[in-house]
């Protein structure tokens, strides 16, 4: 059995330049505001999907724990980083973090492992195993020479109209090939050659 892909990383970019919600968030909570916005990107980043849901106590009470703010303060930063859109509204109503912004800056690593980037909570989601449908056919313009009928594609074809029937010469390479035989029979003599199929 295949080993499930990890859905989390281990690191994530720390760009020098900042934008707008971080210079918020220090503006209005001073290092705070700083903090908490690097403790729950670390947070997400280990977090299987990257979602992190507390709606149980204790989830919370980690999330207090690691950015080290009051529940007041992380009420307050969470509401900010709400209507700033840093993360989503529908889901932190729904006590689930979601950052997109953060989705996006860490989808080189999916990339690098061959497998889609975590969706939004809530979406239908295809099973990481899932090997997505392969295209049998391409439409043709109604205009086109097979006016509008399906053309088959790739493993459809059969493989003698892909490839050519075995033994089938192209002709462009067949006087070629015709003088290699010939020079072939000449210097190993007629009979070591009768045997030899092309």
């Amino acid at each position: 059995m295949a080993r499930p892909h990890k859905m989390i990383v281990d690191y994530f970019p720390h760009y020098c330049n900042h934008g707008k919600t971080l210079y918020i968030l220090q503006n209005k909570f001073q290092n705070d505001g700083y903090a908490f916005w690097f403790k729950l990107l670390e947070l997400l980043a280990a977090t299987e999907g990257h979602a992190y849901d507390f709606n149980k106590s204790q989830s919370w009470q980690f999330l207090l724990a690691k950015t080290q703010v009051s529940e007041d303060i992380a009420n307050d930063i969470l509401n900010t980083l709400i209507d700033l859109e840093a993360i989503d509204r529908e889901l932190a109503e729904k006590k689930i973090i979601w950052c997109q912004n953060f989705i996006n800056n860490i989808a080189d690593v999916y990339k690098r492992r061959q497998v889609p980037l975590p969706e939004k909570p809530g979406k239908i989601q295809p099973s990481p195993n899932a090997i997505p449908p392969k295209p049998t056919s391409y439409p043709m313009p109604s205009d086109g020479p097979n006016g509008g009928v399906y053309v088959p594609v790739g493993d459809d074809l059969p493989i003698e109209e892909e490839y050519g029937r075995e033994g089938d010469v192209l002709p462009e390479h067949s006087n070629k090939l015709n003088e290699l035989i010939e020079a072939t029979k000449r210097r190993a003599g007629e009979k070591k050659t009768e045997n030899i199929k092309f």
